[in-house]
């Protein structure tokens, strides 16, 4: 049966228990990755930011997850989560699910790429791969729109997810590190975004108050530089208009007072 179309899930979110019992080698396979960065379903209008969900037909719910802590590393675009082992620290995001079995070995290999995972050398690199056992209602799939493509097995009340983690915050030099307690990293980023253009647009609104003021200025001042010159031209008329009846009065041997102008 082939995959449904990926499809937002229920606006309520469902807690992520994280247990220490479950590791990498038990036989059940995991088809589903926690994603709180940009492999999020909700990132965008099409999902994700790579193209996995719409790759790979897969289905994701809003959620959120308890024993990590969100950072981000100055100027970097994506987020890294930290485990804390404490239940304090939630982060939010979307669980990503795939029900064919080889289809999710496929999405999740894709994924690992993504994050830099080897699995055949999970200690080496930047991320470390955990598993996670995530407590999803029966409802929360039923209810979702077409889900008649999902296998019973994952359509129980537990699933098994991935989530990729650093085993603490980069000191890179010369470069801080973004926390997030809130734990819900792309609202933060959407509020950067919205105060950044608020900032922009007051800003603009700023410059063009600025630029209106100085032609008022500009206005002003040219309208009392032509006053003035104005002035001076009829105080020129003046005195050569007195200069011409006195040297006419001269000449004929009278004084004729010129009224003034």
């Amino acid at each position: 049966m082939h995959p449904a179309a990926a499809t937002p899930g229920p606006s309520s979110s469902t807690a992520i228990v994280v247990r220490s019992d479950v590791s990498e080698e038990d036989d059940v396979p995991v088809r589903a990755v926690f994603a709180y960065g940009t492999l999020r379903g909700d990132f965008g209008p099409e999902g994700d930011h790579w193209g996995v969900i719409e790759s790979t037909g897969a289905a994701w719910y809003r959620t959120t997850v308890r024993g990590y802590r969100l950072h981000q590393e100055e100027g970097l675009f994506y987020p890294f989560a930290v485990q804390t082992g404490s239940l304090e620290d939630v982060i939010t995001g979307t669980l990503l699910l795939w029900a064919p079995a080889e289809v999710a070995r496929r999405a999740i290999a894709r994924c690992d790429q993504i994050e830099g995972f080897n699995p055949h050398r999970p200690l080496h690199g930047l991320y470390r791969r955990a598993q996670l056992e995530v407590e999803l209602p029966p409802a929360a799939v039923a209810d979702s729109v077409d889900a008649g493509w999902l296998d019973r097995d994952i359509e129980a009340t537990t699933i098994r997810a991935f989530i990729y983690h650093q085993l603490q915050p980069p000191a890179a030099a010369g470069k801080s590190i973004l926390s997030f307690p809130g734990g819900d990293w792309l609202a933060s980023r959407q509020d950067s975004e919205r105060s950044c253009c608020c900032g922009l647009e007051s800003k603009k609104l700023g410059d063009q108050c600025a630029d209106i003021q100085a032609k008022r200025q500009q206005l002003r001042d040219e309208q009392e530089e032509a006053a003035r010159m104005q002035e001076q031209l009829q105080r020129e008329v003046s005195e050569a208009l007195i200069a011409k009846v006195s040297g006419a009065g001269a000449a004929s041997g009278r004084w004729v007072a010129a009224k003034p102008l």
